[in-house]
């Protein structure tokens, strides 16, 4: 992710855009609250329900406890006709998920990971890191014509070490600020000495702190008021090695701006 979650779902970026507010850029990329959970390692007639981040959306579901081996990369086989999630439970690393995509097939194939696009050659198998959260995720595969592109896979995403700190904001309906351009050239340093510098509208007794997963390509911080996410600002490494202000969702009267 030099993109984002939002860019690249991001992302996806990164990406997952809310109605009418926040873009699941910082905090896009879990999954909701509503309905029956998802059947884990079985092909869904919809991936399963997306986050908002808008206030009053319930919390999502609680993922099952692991009832077999734990993998430290999630492996999707794009067969044709369906899709075969080939590790149920997943634990993530320092910097994400890792995901595995493999087509065995002799068609070019679109996946999905929570709305981080891309595409595989046939023979094709490519390893992704994304930076969604512990629970319940999506994953689905395709080759854009004949197949339903509604479809998916569901695994769960497990944190025995408790390395994601949740970036979700439920306190209002989050104004999403899309960051600076990707051709900027960034700027050098730790990525939360660029969040402490770019932050603005701080109250008393806010606290800026990290967010999101501690290492990868992707960094977050967030505004904790009290027991609740005000804001959440998403930096991503360029090429170079620098970072960009990515995206940014905004309550409560602060802002994230150079």
């Amino acid at each position: 992710m030099g993109g984002t979650a939002t860019a690249q779902r991001i992302s996806l970026a990164i990406g997952v855009t809310l109605a009418l507010s926040a873009a699941a850029a910082c905090a896009s990329r879990a999954t909701a609250g509503s309905g029956a959970p998802p059947t884990i390692g079985q092909t869904a007639t919809t991936p399963g329900p997306v986050l908002s981040q808008a206030a009053g959306f319930s919390p999502p579901p609680s993922p099952p406890a692991p009832t077999g081996p734990v993998a430290s990369v999630a492996v999707l086989e794009c067969t044709t006709g369906h899709d075969r999630i080939l590790t149920p439970f997943v634990r993530v690393q320092p910097d994400g998920v890792h995901v595995r995509i493999e087509n065995p097939t002799s068609l070019q194939r679109t996946y999905d990971i929570q709305s981080s696009y891309g595409s595989l050659m046939p023979g094709q198998s490519i390893t992704r890191t994304v930076p969604i959260p512990p629970g319940y995720a999506s994953i689905a595969c395709w080759n854009g014509d004949a197949e339903d592109m509604s479809r998916g896979s569901t695994f769960v995403a497990t944190d025995p070490a408790h390395l994601w700190v949740s970036d979700l904001i439920t306190v209002c309906n989050a104004i999403f600020f899309g960051g600076e351009p990707d051709t900027d050239r960034g700027r050098p340093g730790d990525p939360a000495r660029l969040a402490r510098q770019d932050v603005h509208g701080l109250q008393p007794g806010d606290r800026l702190e990290r967010a999101g997963y501690p290492a990868g390509n992707v960094r977050e911080s967030r505004v904790m008021r009290g027991g609740t996410v005000e804001a959440t600002v998403e930096y991503d490494r360029t090429r170079s090695g620098t970072w960009r202000l990515a995206a940014a969702n905004l309550c409560g009267g602060v802002d994230f701006h150079r």
